[in-house]
């Protein structure tokens, strides 16, 4: 009995080690079967990952709660909650154009028109010659300033040469009043003008692509009937403008004739399209949230023929200035008004003259990564600002979807 006993005590080993051997497998195998694979991580929230967060609100959607449960302070969680659900708002997402929150702290990021979206999936870059908010090197002359001689003693051109080619860049012109100086042929391509039969009513626009054109709505007033593209100086011929002929228009269906500076668009359709070129190339319109961001940056330019007020009268060659945008605040306290919601202050300190009915129409524009952005129209004048040290434009941030409704022929 017992050596019955003592044999089935051998065979329940024996077994239990093939058993074993049936049931575990190498490290190597079981880590391809078993491997926990890491959901992806933009690297915004790197730093503020503790505890359970990536558990919770990186793998899994968490709510406000849950968050505050990881970091168990307000603040940090305020912090992290908004970067967690707009990505966007830091530095564009990372993205060159067009940044899209897509939740769980990630973004996807794509392009405007006339660009492609490289490996990275980040960067964008121009499809052709003539894409959008691109500028071909201005044309190798020395601008002629907006000063006379005796206000410009100190004005030399910095030339920059190589064994290829000369090139004359102006420095920036400290003026008593404007600060404004000429434009380089070719610097603002997206530029345009307009006219009516009589030649009266003198308005701009700017050109968003090869046949649209945006504008003040007002300038409509004049009943204009031919956009020109690829001008600089308007008492020359120079063989690089291009006249159009206005097709169609579309006044924005919210602007009143009675408040003249809300809703104050226009788009007008030209026919046929213009012929793009190194003077003419249309400007970018990036979406709503990417507009945002540009106007945050602080920065950008007015282009325009405005008068010179040392000359008073009308420059026959392009301007192009620098602007800075003004907060609210700072707004109401030097300009002692309030823009509205769908205008913003931009101006300079040493500006003290403005963009006025002259100028209504001309493009206010922001640069990222080389590539030119809209991001105003000058529609209000002296009628807004007075002799306030600021001017007031209409933003295109709460425009763009109007915009490219018109477009698609959706109105």
């Amino acid at each position: 009995m017992a050596h019955h006993g003592f044999a089935l005590v051998l065979g329940l080993l024996g077994y239990l080690l093939l058993a074993e051997c049936s049931v575990f497998i190498n490290q190597q195998k079981a880590s391809s079967v078993l491997h926990r694979y890491r959901r992806y991580n933009t690297g915004y929230l790197e730093e503020l990952l503790q505890g359970n967060l990536e558990r919770e609100c990186i793998e899994e959607v968490c709510n406000f709660e849950e968050a505050r449960e990881v970091f168990e302070d307000d603040a940090q969680t305020v912090v992290f909650w908004k970067t967690y659900i707009d990505v966007c708002s830091t530095n564009n997402g990372d993205c060159g154009q067009i940044c899209r929150n897509e939740g769980r702290g990630r973004v996807v990021c794509s392009c405007v028109d006339g660009y492609n979206l490289l490996e990275d999936q980040k960067t964008c870059e121009p499809s052709g010659p003539f894409s959008c908010g691109t500028i071909t090197l201005p044309e190798p002359i020395t601008p002629r300033l907006s000063l006379d001689q005796s206000h410009i003693n100190d004005t030399k051109s910095h030339q920059v040469k190589s064994s290829i080619a000369q090139v004359v860049l102006p420095r920036r012109i400290p003026t008593q009043e404007w600060g404004q100086f000429n434009s380089w042929k070719g610097q603002v391509p997206w530029q345009v003008y307009m006219f009516s039969f009589d030649r009266e009513g003198f308005c701009e626009g700017v050109l968003i692509s090869d046949k649209w054109v945006l504008t003040a709505a007002h300038c409509m007033e004049h009943e204009p009937t031919t956009v020109v593209a690829g001008e600089y100086d308007t008492k020359t011929f120079e063989h690089t403008e291009q006249p159009r002929q206005i097709a169609r228009v579309f006044q924005h269906p919210s602007y009143n004739e009675t408040s003249k500076y809300e809703n104050n668009l226009a788009l007008l359709e030209l026919r046929p399209p213009f012929i793009l070129n190194k003077y003419i190339t249309p400007i970018c319109i990036g979406n709503s949230m990417l507009t945002k961001y540009l106007l945050k940056q602080g920065r950008g330019s007015v282009s325009g023929w405005w008068e010179l007020d040392y000359l008073k009268k009308v420059s026959t060659t392009l301007q192009r200035a620098d602007i800075e945008y003004v907060n609210q605040v700072n707004c109401l306290q030097k300009n002692e008004t309030q823009s509205s919601p769908n205008t913003f202050c931009a101006g300079h300190p040493t500006f003290v003259k403005k963009v006025y009915e002259v100028n209504s129409g001309a493009p206010v524009a922001t640069e990222r990564n080389s590539t030119w952005f809209l991001t105003g129209i000058a529609t209000c004048g002296a009628e807004c600002t007075g002799d306030k040290p600021y001017n007031i434009f209409t933003s295109v941030t709460n425009y763009i979807e109007w915009i490219h409704s018109v477009i698609r022929g959706e109105q």
